[in-house]
């Protein structure tokens, strides 16, 4: 007689689809943010250049893409990935008073110490003003509204005026559009729908064909900036949403999808035709597309040390608000006097202490104030 077989509790298996690289990712987006930013604020020319060999063309026009665009990469990256996770954070608990605790301690900490220090301290170090007329400014007041994130506040007195951009921290303009994508899960929790596989490919369905719909019958300047009080644009609102829908649909349908090298080669190839031939007007599949490469990426096998390279903490966010405002001061202090490969290298570096300050000092300590739960 053979001994009976204990039944398998299928909710125990861990599944290799838990262990990802969302670390290194976003690691890895916040440093072509300010690789892409670089160029911008050291001057530098980044137009089209033209050559007699076709392939010198080709590896000009690629770095070209990369100079302007790397940034655009980035914010695809967290966007995607903070769909997946966010959406499965409210599955998992989907009372409201938690999900906002999270998302607010997470967000908001962070942002309000980095826009106050830049008004209040690196503003009056780099202010080409005496220190009363720079606080006497109503400029440096306004610039605290940037903490609300749905308005900003570009320059400050007198700061930076001597940097080929004055600009303060372009950065933080993509943050209402993610915290907007905040807004919009909850409702979708709050309706019922978040849980539902059918209507939320449908919803994502009917968006993809909305933008590639509105690429070729653009909306009236009235419809585009309908939003204006709260610095949304609608097109772009609707971009960055298809980018967060993206991870829910695919933390929906995760059990049932498998994503392959090749199906992250095709799509990193299609991506780049469209990229090359905007007049198709194919600018609609950009976020599947990104999705497919972005979660390819996500459970690649990898080591512990490429999963987590700065150990179990979470800079990613730090590098991204501080990025610019550090590359200004290094701007301000060391100017042109080395290569922009250089001066975007220092930058980096120089920024990361910002972001681990930020991570141990503010984010870490108020993200232990969450609610013990689940998800």
């Amino acid at each position: 007689m053979q001994p009976s077989k204990k039944p398998i509790n299928l909710s125990s298996i861990t599944k290799p689809s838990l262990v990802n690289n969302f670390d290194v990712l976003r690691l890895i987006s916040a440093t072509l943010v300010i690789f892409a930013h670089g160029f911008i604020l050291y001057g530098y020319d980044t137009s089209v250049r033209t050559s007699d060999s076709w392939l010198a063309t080709q590896l000009w026009s690629f770095w070209h893409f990369l100079q302007i665009n790397a940034g655009n990469l980035g914010v695809e990256v967290f966007f995607v990935i903070s769909g997946f996770l966010i959406s499965k954070s409210i599955i998992s608990n989907p009372a409201q008073w938690i999900y906002w605790q999270k998302r607010l301690l997470r967000i908001m900490p962070g942002l309000a110490v980095c826009v106050l220090l830049s008004a209040l301290l690196m503003g009056p170090a780099f202010s080409k003003l005496p220190l009363a007329t720079y606080f006497s400014e109503p400029n440096t007041w306004v610039y605290l509204v940037s903490i609300s994130m749905y308005k900003l506040g570009s320059e400050l007195p007198g700061v930076f005026s001597q940097n080929p951009l004055p600009e303060i921290n372009g950065s933080l303009w993509t943050l209402r559009y993610e915290f907007t994508c905040y807004i919009m899960v909850a409702v979708f929790s709050l309706i019922g729908i978040i849980r539902s596989r059918g209507i939320m490919l449908g919803l994502y369905v009917f968006l993809l064909v909305l933008i590639m719909a509105l690429q070729f019958y653009p909306l009236s300047h009235k419809l585009e900036y309908v939003l204006i009080y709260t610095d949304l644009a609608t097109t772009k609102l609707l971009s960055f949403v298809a980018l967060f829908m993206t991870g829910i649909v695919y933390n929906l349908f995760q059990p049932y999808i498998q994503i392959k090298g090749w199906h992250a080669g095709l799509a990193l190839a299609l991506t780049i035709l469209i990229h090359q031939f905007p007049g198709l007007n194919l600018g609609g599949f950009t976020a599947p597309l990104s999705g497919v490469i972005i979660f390819w990426l996500s459970y690649l096998p990898t080591s512990a040390f490429v999963k987590h390279p700065l150990g179990n903490n979470d800079y990613s966010y730090g590098i991204y608000i501080y990025g610019m405002p550090v590359q200004q001061m290094v701007m301000a202090l060391i100017g042109t006097s080395v290569s922009v490969g250089w001066y975007i290298t220092i930058s980096v570096v120089a920024t990361l202490p910002f972001a681990m300050l930020s991570w141990h000092f503010i984010e870490k300590p108020m993200l232990s104030l969450k609610p013990k739960t689940v998800g």
